[in-house]
């Protein structure tokens, strides 16, 4: 892996500080970024960042869903 690689480690982990700060966007940023140069790298790293990115959108989603009777 060559230094592109370290930086696409480095978004992932930037992506997870950010969520953990509650910036989704800010996160989801960074995963994306990562999967595009874990992708041009044919590194396994893009799917860890995809699938967190998988699951910011399911969380976003279900956070949209609407609530009946007290359970989303």
């Amino acid at each position: 892996m060559d230094r592109r690689g370290d930086k696409a480690t480095v978004l992932t982990n930037l992506g997870d500080a950010q969520l953990a700060f509650g910036a989704t966007q800010a996160a989801a940023t960074a995963w994306q970024q990562a999967v595009a140069i874990f992708d041009e790298l044919q590194h396994p790293g893009a799917e860890l960042a995809r699938g967190k990115l998988r699951d910011l959108g399911e969380r976003e989603a279900a956070d949209r869903a609407p609530v009946k009777n007290g359970h989303r």
